[in-house]
């Protein structure tokens, strides 16, 4: 068997394992339960600023920080980008991971949030997270303990959405739509 057919077939199972997270009753269901490091946020208005302003400090108050800084940082492109190199994945393995993900995960993420009423921007970052996780957990032999915090909070109903606190310090924050 290729690498091709190899990583072809741990990306048609990873993408399975997301989709059925996506197709389950709890994903973002709300009446999420907050860890001891965690904040829910419950208006979906707040969320969106949380998670996608990046003035979010002189909007809401200089203890929280810019979301989308937070994720780019943890998404280990670098780590992928070489790792498909390494294993000799090219174009092939793009088009169909690219197919998979559109097709799938993200048709059936846009389906249930705007059937939630979640907000444009919210259904954004969840696109966006998801994706990263595809990818980490297709490529990546581990995965870091932040993706699997953002997974965590996923399986129990909630968005993760920002920060309060100097990054790693702090809270994060989640919205919950009750």
């Amino acid at each position: 068997m290729t690498n091709f057919e190899t990583y072809a077939k741990i990306l048609e199972n990873k993408a399975q394992e997301l989709f059925e997270l996506i197709e389950s009753d709890k994903f973002l269901a709300g009446k999420y339960l907050a860890k001891q490091n965690e904040i829910v946020i419950k208006n979906p208005d707040d969320a969106v600023i949380f998670a996608c302003d990046q003035d979010v400090d002189i909007v809401k108050g200089e203890e929280y920080q810019y979301w989308t800084n937070i994720l780019e940082n943890h998404a280990r492109t670098e780590e992928r980008v070489d790792e498909k190199e390494n294993l000799g994945l090219n174009r092939e393995f793009n088009d169909l991971s690219e197919k998979i993900f559109d097709e799938k995960i993200m048709s059936a993420i846009n389906e249930k949030a705007e059937a939630l009423g979640i907000p444009e921007p919210l259904i954004d970052v969840i696109v966006g997270n998801f994706l990263i996780f595809l990818m980490n957990r297709v490529l990546l032999r581990e995965q870091s303990s932040f993706d699997e915090s953002l997974y965590s909070v996923y399986e129990k109903g909630g968005v993760p959405c920002g920060w309060k606190g100097e990054y790693p310090e702090g809270s994060m924050l989640v919205f919950s739509a009750d």
